[in-house]
């Protein structure tokens, strides 16, 4: 069960950090293409602040979110994923052949750039919804099953 922390040092610093972890989250995914990073990484950090505002307890709004809606967005962004790839085979090209896209615009290089950064999209949402998923079900399952934790 998640309870608040009742600590000042612990919660001013908290509230400092997390907006810099999620702007490094931003960094890292816009710059994916560039260099190492994407989604993945950028919804690991973006997912990791989530939980650290929850386990620390600055902002308890974030706890309005219930596994079954953080589930739908996982599941959006899996859409988001293959729905990028299936436009490709839509526009005649192969899967993830982002230079097919022709709603991206005329330059196949923008249109890589585009779909790579809507495919990374739905990766990072994906994988930030499923880091709170698994947060939510272990650190609230004594709550819904009734049980005591020893």
């Amino acid at each position: 069960m998640i309870q608040r922390h009742d600590s000042l040092i612990v919660e001013k610093i908290t509230r400092l950090l997390i907006p810099f972890i999620q702007v490094f989250a931003l960094y890292v995914y816009f710059h994916g293409h560039y260099s190492p990073g994407g989604g993945f990484q950028a919804g690991v950090l973006l997912g990791a602040s989530f939980i650290l505002e929850l386990l620390v307890g600055t902002r308890r709004e974030l706890s309005h979110l219930s596994v079954r809606s953080e589930f739908l967005l996982a599941t959006l962004g899996v859409g988001i994923f293959a729905g990028v790839g299936g436009l490709a085979l839509i526009n005649g090209g192969r899967y993830f052949d982002y230079g097919v896209i022709s709603l991206f615009g005329s330059d196949p290089a923008m249109r890589r750039y585009w779909g790579i950064l809507l495919a990374e999209g739905g990766v990072a949402m994906v994988v930030s919804m499923t880091l709170l998923v698994i947060f939510h079900v272990l650190a609230f399952l004594p709550e819904r099953t009734g049980k005591k934790q020893p």
